[in-house]
């Protein structure tokens, strides 16, 4: 099993199971802006005096990371798809993402698949862009965040466990 494929089934592992698609939907995209709301905290701050830098910012782009590889699952993407077509601001293909879910939610819209996934994609690319310009594989990622779900979570994940954190001294 590649890296690839075993953070996929990390992430259904480690998914709610209480959620519909809907709920799913919307969680990813509301997790997918606290993420990069994270990391571009972690640009904004003086990082040269942060000894934790490159591994905080190895784990919130392994938790941005998962959010986007379970909506990319949902929407039948492919994680590995990356491309540069409609690659435009983060914030912009983020923004679009919240639109589309505004209208799924309260205006009962259908989803509209083709564009969310140019945005998935989009942001895909621009993550790893990010990584490769400072020096981090993509493969330390996934790893780092099965590693540190896997150590919040356990192996598993039941709807009874789902808001307990073993890491934090709660027990399953």
């Amino acid at each position: 099993m590649t890296i690839e494929e075993r953070f996929e089934q990390h992430v259904l592992e480690k998914w709610n199971p209480t959620l519909n698609e809907r709920e799913s939907f919307v969680n990813c995209i509301l997790g997918i802006v606290g993420e990069f709301a994270e990391i571009a905290e972690l640009g904004i701050a003086d990082y040269t005096n942060n000894p934790n830098f490159y591994k905080d910012l190895i784990s919130e782009n392994g938790d941005m990371l998962y959010y986007l590889t379970r909506l990319r699952l949902l929407t039948g993407e492919q994680l590995t798809r990356v491309s540069d077509e409609n690659c435009m601001s983060v914030f912009t293909e983020t923004a679009m993402l919240i639109g589309g879910i505004k209208k799924l939610q309260f205006h009962n819209k259908p989803f509209d698949y083709e564009n969310f996934r140019k945005a998935i994609d989009s942001i895909y690319t621009k993550t790893l862009r990010i990584l490769e310009a400072l020096e981090i594989d993509i493969k330390d990622v996934m790893l780092y965040n099965i590693e540190k779900l896997n150590k919040r979570h356990g192996e598993g994940i039941s709807f009874k466990t789902y808001g307990q954190r073993l890491d934090a001294g709660q027990e399953a």
